[in-house]
C-alpha cells in the first residue's frame, strides 16, 4: 500500500500541469490473502471480531443448497479464524485508508479536488462465517455480490446514499466516459450510472 501511496502521489503531481485532464486507478492488494497489514498496524484492533450478521453460523441451513446443507456448523476455533482473518483485513486496509487521505490531501494542495471524480470500489463481496462458510467470496449470497461504491466529485450531492438499484462492475467503464465527455465504443458493455450519481 505504501508504494502505491507514493507512485499515486507523484503521477498526481505530474500530471497537474498539464492541460489535458488524467485518470488515475489504484487497485490495492489489500485486504486479499495473506491479508499483511503494515508493521505500524500489526497490533490494532485487538478485539474485533467479524461482524455477527443473522447468517452468522447459521443454526438451520436445510433449505441450501447441498454445499452449504451438509456444512457443519462453525466450531470454536472456526470462529477464532474467522475473526483472526477479519481483523487482518482491517488491518490491512488501514494503510489504504493512509493512502486515500494523501491522494485527497494532494488533490486539495494542488487545487484540483474541486474537479476530479473520485470511485471507491472494490470487485466483490466477502462472507465470514454467514451460511456456515469459512471465509471466501464465490457464492451466490448477498454477502459476496454486493460491493460498496462510494463516490464524490463535481455535481454530485454530499451525503445522497443510493443502494436500491442493481448494477454491476460493467458499469463503470460508461459512468467515467460519460464524465469524461468521452462515447465508449458500441463494444463496451453496461450502462452510466452518472444519473443515479447526479440525482
Amino acid at each position: 500500500g505504501d508504494v502505491l501511496s507514493d507512485k499515486a502521489d507523484d503521477f498526481i503531481r505530474r500530471s497537474a500541469g498539464g492541460a489535458e485532464p488524467f485518470f488515475l486507478q489504484v487497485s490495492t492488494y489489500a485486504p486479499h490473502e495473506p491479508y499483511t497489514p503494515a508493521p505500524r498496524h500489526a497490533d490494532a484492533f485487538p478485539d474485533i471480531q467479524a461482524p455477527r450478521t443473522p447468517s452468522f453460523n447459521a443454526e438451520d441451513v436445510s433449505g441450501k443448497p447441498s454445499d452449504i446443507r451438509y456444512n457443519p456448523p462453525l466450531s470454536e476455533a472456526d470462529i477464532q479464524d474467522i475473526d483472526s482473518v477479519h481483523r487482518l483485513r482491517v488491518q490491512s486496509m488501514q494503510a489504504v485508508d493512509e493512502m486515500i487521505e494523501r491522494l485527497m490531501n494532494t488533490l486539495d494542495e494542488l487545487n484540483l479536488l474541486d474537479n476530479t471524480y473520485i470511485f471507491f470500489i472494490s470487485d466483490n463481496g466477502f462472507h465470514l462465517g454467514q451460511h456456515r462458510m469459512k471465509p471466501g467470496k464465490a457464492h451466490q449470497y448477498e454477502e459476496d455480490i454486493r460491493v460498496p461504491m462510494i463516490v464524490r466529485g463535481p455535481g454530485i450531492p454530499a451525503g445522497m446514499s443510493v443502494d436500491n438499484f442493481l448494477t454491476a462492475n460493467i458499469d463503470f467503464p460508461p459512468t467515467i466516459a460519460e464524465l469524461a465527455g468521452v462515447i465508449p465504443p458500441e463494444y463496451v458493455d453496461g450502462r452510466s450510472l452518472v444519473p443515479l450519481l447526479k440525482n
